[in-house]
This record gives structure tokens, C-alpha cells and sequence, in this order.
């Protein structure tokens, strides 16, 4: 379980100090979202535009292949050394969740340095083996990028199958791309610079899928998360730009001024540096916050950029029909994205069929959690007529009692009446708890609850806070031997449901492990999630916390906070203090005048 805003926050009060605190407070809560501080990430915004401007400067002249590919490795460089740095850094403090993703990234990072830095170290010496290993670098990194991209829209993706994506995204980047490559492949492949027009080619392609991975991304998330994923759809577009312009310079044989393309890249360099110091310590909330009805595919955006791309399509390939790699290459792509639109509906069929069956499998749950909800319903109109019938069989004991001490009065006082009286009483009372344990046994339960007593209303209260909604794996252990009173069920029940309700609020789980369990004289309560975590030495206890340890006090017992940010909360509540070894209860009569 973890701690929220609504959960941590002070109030504030009424005077300039107390408000400065609190604000305090709100912008150091602020900064523990992000994995830099905030003078690291002005740090990075000076540095980009500082870079950006230099550039700009520097390069108004610069013309030819040689000097572009310096100014650009050079330009690249000096974002690359903090870069990389920033990067393992990032990698390391985000959500065990996106590590990998960002370990996929920078490795790519590192195998493009490499690339880059070989272009320049090499290009007077072996300009061979220079090109070599840039068009290797090219490659490992798209490879690197890609996979990365590919991990962190499947960890958003829910209930959704991955094929599906693929294939959306595969079909995106062929409407996209195959229209231009049958408009310039062939210059492309004919430069002069062909080495170099090709592998930023390549590159633009991998952008494209890049791009619409981030759009994809952006729109999978919660409106809330979607600051990060904003700049990195920028990003994307900046590297988009800057690809194409690599490969229309090329092609030109680098006569233009290189000037505004390096700005550009330095631009491209520092939205780089600006996505990678304003990473979330937790974890984006894809769509498994929906439940499963509304995960299904409604809008089929790639279908109608298939319907409007394959005439565009044809019509090149009909104006180009002299030229045999134009028909062949319009040919391949159009059959391409009729094989992948067949493939793409087929697998949504599959998939729509899977998200309706576990709706069907929830509404099963839900018949049988109605069916514990009745039964303990039930059972606790059992229970008030079992306290009722307690209660009329102590009043009947006491009368009777009374009605002995009369009976058995001296002759010649005014006993003998009361005496006849009390009988009387005696013999109504008698009868009312006839009729109670009559009632008693018409409304036994048809069969004992053993740890159903709180299983079944816990489901209940679960279900009713999620709804719909994707919800955490729930694991309920409630040991057998557990067989609390009737005021410590309701205390136990009431800590557990504020338990929850901060779970539901603020620790975005996946499991969420709930124990009761017998311990000597006291029960111990266990809620355990493997949510986003928090800080309890910089959160104060909000309503969450004290209504548990308030509720805790009634029955002398305590509540233990145990969290840390990214790995999940415990909660222990023990309630009931044991009474020490060789010491007994001492019950002692004061008066006004003492003991």
C-alpha cells in the first residue's frame, strides 16, 4: 500500500511559517517524482539551449562532407558525454518495471556513439572500415531503440495481445515510407554518398516506427503520465526531421550549407537530454486501469491509412511504369498491407473474443461473491439473535435469583405477595427465552463460516472499490483457528478497509496479499502490495494511517508502516496487547474516600 498525496499532506496553518513549510513540502514531494533533481534538469535545459545557440553560430559556413560529418560527430559528442552518463544513471533509480527498457536504450546510445566517434577517427585513415562501422552502428541501435520501444508499450498495453501491435505498427510504417521510397529510392541508392544516404534512409524508417510508438504510448497512459511521454513523442518528430535532412543533404552532395541541419541536430541532441533527466522514479499506469470491455479495439486508425495509401500506391507505380523496381516495389507494398490488414483482423477477433471471455469470468466472480455476501448476511442475524437470547437468558438468571431471595424472606413480612409476583415474572420470562432459542435455531446458517467471517466481506469491499476497473492479483489468507469477538471483527474489518482504500488510491500494484492470523492473545493483520511505494520519513501520516492506529488503540493495539519508493508497503496491524507472564488483571473498587 502506498501513500498519496491526500495521505501525506499537513494542512496548513494560519501563519506565514507554517505556509512556507507546507510548500516546502509540496515542491520536495514534487522532486521526489523525478529521478534528478531539479538543478540537474535546469542544468539540462541551460546546457541544450546554450548548445543549440553555439551551433548556430559556429556552422553558418560550413559546406561539404567532410566538414558536415565533423560538425555533426562534434555536435553530437557534446551532448553524448553527459548523455550517456545521465542515461546508466536514469536506468538505475527508475521502476524495476522500465530498467530494462532503459538498459535497451542505452546500450543503443553507446553502439551509435561508437558509430559516430569511429566516422571520425577513421575518415583520414581507413575510410573503409569508417563506414563500415557507422552502417554496423546503424543497424545495433535500431535494433537496441527498437526493442526498447517495442518493451515499453507492452508493459502499457494490458489485456492486449502484443501481435496485434506489430503488426499495426509494421503496416504504419510501410503506408508511411513506401509511398516516398518509390518517389526517391532511387536517388537514394545512386548518391554519390550512397553509404551515407542509405543508413540514414534506414534511420528515417526506424524513426517513423519510433514515432508512432510514442504516439501509441502516449495515448495508452493516464492523462496525468503523459508529460515524459510528450517529450518523448517531440523528440521523436526533432529525430524524424533530422534523419530526413541527413538524407536530402546527401543527396544534394552536401552543396548546401550544413548550418540550419546541424542546428537542427543539436535541437534533436538536446530534446534528447531533456527526455532523459525528467524520468519518473514510478512507473506510467497503461491500460490496465481499464477493465477489460474497454481495453477492446474500437478504432481501426491503420485500416484507413491503408484504404488512402494504396491508390497513392498504384498511381506512382503507374506513372513509373518504365522503370521495372517502381512496379515490382509498388506490387510488394501493396500486397504487404493486404497480407497484414488480414492478419491484423483475424488477430483482433482472437483478442476481442479473449478480453469478452474474462468479462464473463468477472461476472461469475461477482455471482459468487453476492452469494458470500448473503450468506454472511445471514449469519449475522444468527449472531444478534444468539446476543439477544444471551441477553434474556442473564436477565432471566437474575430474576430468577431475586425471586429465590424472596421466596426464602422471614414469615411476617410482606413477602409472601412479591414472592407471587416474582413467580409470575419468572414464568414470562421463562417463556420469552423459549421463544428466542425457538427463534435461535429457525435462523441458524446451514453451515459454519469458518474464515468466510472476513474472506467474503473483504472480496466485497475490493470489488466495490475497483468496479470495473483492472484490479491487483488478490491473495486472502485468513487462518482457520481465527475466531475473533464480535467487537474485534468490526475494529479489524474497519482497519482493513482503510488499508485498502489507500491501496486503491495511490500504490498502482499488481499483487496485492492480505493475511489474518492468530497470534497468542493478539491478531495480526498483514496488507501487503508491490506498488509504487513511498517515503515514510518525508510523508507524514494522513486519515489513512491514524484512522488505523486510532482504531488499533480501542483494542491496545498497533499499527507499523513499512515502504520504500518502488518497492511496495507493508502494513501490520496488531491488535490486542497479551497480558504479561505471572501478572494477572487486578480489578479494585474506588471510592470517593479510596481504595
Amino acid at each position: 500500500m502506498a501513500v498519496g498525496m491526500q495521505d501525506v499532506l499537513p494542512p496548513a496553518v494560519p501563519v506565514d511559517g507554517g505556509i512556507l513549510t507546507r510548500r516546502r513540502r509540496l515542491l520536495r514531494r514534487g522532486e521526489d517524482m523525478f529521478v534528478f533533481p531539479l538543478g540537474v534538469r535546469r542544468a539540462a535545459w541551460c546546457l541544450a539551449s546554450g548548445a543549440v545557440l553555439v551551433v548556430a553560430t559556429a556552422t553558418r559556413s560550413v559546406r561539404g562532407e567532410q566538414a558536415h560529418l565533423t560538425w555533426y560527430v562534434v555536435t553530437t559528442a557534446v551532448f553524448a558525454l553527459p548523455g550517456l552518463a545521465l542515461t546508466w544513471r536514469a536506468g538505475s533509480r527508475v521502476a524495476p518495471v522500465d530498467r530494462p527498457v532503459w538498459r535497451l536504450w542505452f546500450a543503443g546510445f553507446c553502439i551509435s556513439v561508437v558509430g559516430g566517434a569511429a566516422l571520425l577517427t577513421l575518415s583520414g585513415h581507413d575510410w573503409g572500415w569508417a563506414r563500415a562501422l557507422w552502417v554496423a552502428s546503424v543497424v545495433l541501435s535500431i535494433l537496441c531503440y527498437g526493442a526498447g520501444n517495442m518493451v515499453v508499450m507492452r508493459t502499457r498495453a494490458g489485456h492486449r495481445a502484443p501481435g496485434i501491435d506489430v503488426v499495426d505498427l509494421t503496416t504504419f510504417v510501410v503506408v508511411v515510407t513506401a509511398p516516398v521510397a518509390l518517389l526517391v529510392g532511387d536517388a537514394v541508392v545512386t548518391s554519390d554518398a550512397a553509404w551515407y544516404t542509405v543508413s540514414w534512409s534506414v534511420i528515417t524508417v526506424a524513426l517513423v516506427h519510433g514515432v508512432a510508438v510514442a504516439a501509441v504510448f502516449a495515448a495508452r497512459i493516464a492523462r496525468e503520465d503523459r508529460g515524459l511521454a510528450w517529450v518523448g513523442l517531440a523528440l521523436g518528430v526533432a529525430a524524424l526531421v533530422d534523419a530526413a535532412g541527413q538524407v536530402a543533404l546527401a543527396m544534394d552532395g552536401f552543396a548546401a550549407g550544413s548550418g540550419p541541419l546541424l542546428t537542427w541536430h543539436a535541437l534533436a541532441c538536446g530534446l534528447g537530454i531533456i527526455f532523459v533527466v525528467h524520468a519518473m522514479r514510478r512507473p506510467s499506469v497503461g491500460l490496465d486501469r481499464l477493465p477489460p470491455e474497454a481495453q477492446v479495439r474500437r478504432r481501426n486508425v491503420v485500416s484507413g491509412l491503408v484504404l488512402a495509401a494504396v491508390p497513392v500506391i498504384v498511381a506512382e507505380a503507374a506513372l513509373g511504369r518504365d522503370e521495372a523496381w517502381v512496379v515490382v516495389g509498388a506490387g510488394s507494398a501493396v500486397v504487404a498491407l493486404l497480407v497484414l490488414s488480414s492478419v491484423r483482423h483475424l488477430l483482433v477477433a482472437r483478442e476481442t473474443a479473449r478480453l469478452y471471455h474474462q468479462v464473463d469470468q468477472a461476472a461469475g466472480e461477482r455471482r459468487r461473491l453476492l452469494a458470500d455476501v448473503i450468506h454472511h448476511v445471514d449469519t449475522d442475524r444468527y449472531r444478534m439473535a444468539a446476543r439477544l437470547h444471551q441477553q434474556a437468558m442473564s436477565s432471566y438468571s437474575a430474576m430468577a435469583t431475586f425471586v429465590t431471595a424472596l421466596e426464602m424472606s422471614p414469615p411476617g413480612r410482606p413477602g409472601a405477595a412479591l414472592a407471587m409476583v416474582a413467580s409470575q415474572t419468572r414464568t414470562d420470562l421463562a417463556q420469552q427465552v423459549d421463544a428466542l432459542r425457538d427463534m435461535l435455531e429457525a435462523m441458524a446458517p446451514a453451515r459454519s463460516d469458518g474464515p468466510q467471517r472476513l474472506v467474503a466481506p473483504l472480496r466485497a469491499y475490493v470489488d466495490s472499490l475497483y468496479g470495473d476497473g483492472c484490479r491487483p492479483a488478490l491473495h486472502l489468507e485468513v487462518d482457520e483457528s481465527l475466531a475473533p469477538d464480535w467487537t474485534t471483527e468490526v475494529l479489524a474489518l474497519r482497519i482493513l478497509h482503510a488499508a485498502l482504500d489507500n491501496v486503491h488510491r495511490h500504490s498502482r500494484c499488481r499483487s496485492l496479499t492480505v493475511r489474518v492470523a492468530p497470534r497468542g492473545q493478539t491478531a495480526v493483520i498483514d496488507v501487503i502490495d508491490d506498488g509504487v511505494g513511498f517515503d515514510p520519513g518525508t510523508a507524514e501520516a494522513g486519515i489513512g494511517i491514524t484512522t488505523m492506529r486510532t482504531l488499533a488503540d480501542h483494542l491496545d493495539g498497533s499499527v507499523e508502516v513499512t515502504s520504500a519508493p518502488g518497492e511496495g508497503t507493508h502494513v501490520r496491524a496488531v491488535l490486542g496487547a497479551p497480558v504479561p507472564p505471572g501478572r494477572a488483571p487486578v480489578l479494585r473498587l474506588v471510592t470517593e474516600g479510596g481504595t
